[in-house]
């Protein structure tokens, strides 16, 4: 429903809609964005979804899912998730690390830009200094798993534990994902927040809340 919401809140510059998608593993996000895409739009619609699937990057995450990722298994659950879609909804999945692709795109290229890959502090922060670079003024960056703000925390606990993926809050006690919090914290700071869900929109004096 944040999802929805939020994509309903662009306003479209042109006549197709750009929507960048950072993780995107067996694609249950990327069906979220084309039915709302779907129901939402009346012109084009092209999301591209930057994703390893395979080893690069595979040491981030538990057992489970490093499992699936050095398969096949999830590769092909995505592409068949991305053939769901309707007509002008196009979907361009490019496999690689946002490390190294991120760089290659033009400025100001997406409306939409979905950050859900690693939760790496260092990783967290490139991919949204990357994608501020990459939203078009009035367009939307939003991303997951920000259960708690940066305020809400013990900022010298996160701190010490940034390259973990899910620890214990001693502040609060939830669990939470350091190297979110840390990253979105420190480059946006407090920002518009919905069940771990965020989102800041571009203006052209920096960022604010939706």
């Amino acid at each position: 429903g944040f999802m929805s919401a939020t994509l309903g809140k662009l306003e479209i510059s042109g006549s197709t809609l750009r929507i960048l998608e950072i993780g995107s593993y067996a694609g249950a996000s990327l069906l979220t964005w084309v039915n709302a895409a779907h129901r939402l739009l009346e012109g084009d619609c092209i999301i591209t979804c930057i994703d390893p699937w395979g080893d690069a990057g595979t040491d981030l995450y538990n057992d489970s899912i490093r499992k699936n990722l050095k398969s096949t298994r999830t590769y092909e659950v995505f592409c068949h998730n991305a053939s769901l879609g309707p007509e002008n909804i196009q979907i361009l999945p490019i496999r690689g690390t946002s490390a190294n692709l991120l760089p290659t795109f033009e400025d100001s290229k997406f409306d939409l830009i979905y950050i859900d890959g690693s939760h790496h502090y260092a990783d967290v922060l490139f991919d949204s200094v990357e994608c501020s670079r990459l939203l078009r003024p009035g367009g939307i960056i939003c991303g997951d798993d920000l259960e708690l703000q940066l305020s809400q925390c013990d900022s010298e606990f996160i701190k010490r534990n940034k390259k973990l993926d899910y620890v214990r809050d001693p502040k609060s006690g939830e669990y939470f994902h350091p190297g979110v919090t840390l990253a979105v914290g420190e480059y946006f700071g407090r920002v518009s927040c919905f069940s771990g869900f965020w989102a800041m929109q571009s203006t052209l004096n920096g960022f604010e809340k939706v």
